[in-house]
């Protein structure tokens, strides 16, 4: 819970508690836009202003030492900035690579990790662009695009539904 009394323009504060439903999501961070005896105002890394006010606000807030990891407020932008950060809302299809078998003309051959499912090929130009390597995985979106994934960024954006 935080004070408003102690709060300033600029602090990343974190959404907890009963959070602000439909408008963020809990463990989320936001910046302070402005202070008042009663209340706040903050925004959240998609720009969206959200009010707290009273006790049932504060307990919604919690301070955090939090700076670097935050976009910085407009106008202040540097060439060195962190881009915005967005989050993955994409559906795709995915196999986690056993092997690859590649041709002497450029294309491969993909083995899936996962047994049940045949191997495939993909084009010389999908291996030139996407370098794929066992361990990994191959994904293709909804529009037919395929793209190669290396395994922690695969597993950290994506969950098996």
């Amino acid at each position: 819970m935080i004070k408003y009394s102690k709060t300033s323009k600029g602090d990343i504060l974190k959404i907890v508690g009963a959070g602000a439903p439909g408008l963020t999501e809990l463990g989320d961070l936001v910046r302070v836009t402005k202070v008042e005896s009663e209340g706040c105002t903050v925004e959240t890394k998609t720009g969206s202003t959200i009010e707290f006010v009273f006790n049932c606000g504060a307990a919604r807030l919690e301070p955090t030492e939090w700076k670097d990891d935050f976009p910085q407020e407009t106008g202040e932008q540097t060439p060195e900035q962190t881009p915005p950060m967005y989050g993955c809302k994409k559906i795709v299809h995915a196999h986690k690579i056993s092997s690859i078998l590649f041709h002497p003309e450029g294309n491969a051959t993909i083995v899936p990790l996962e047994e049940g499912y045949s191997e495939f090929d993909v084009s010389k130009e999908y291996t030139e662009k996407h370098d794929p390597k066992a361990g990994g995985y191959w994904v293709k979106y909804e529009d037919g695009y395929q793209s190669f994934s290396p395994a922690d960024a695969f597993e950290k954006g994506y969950d098996r539904i």
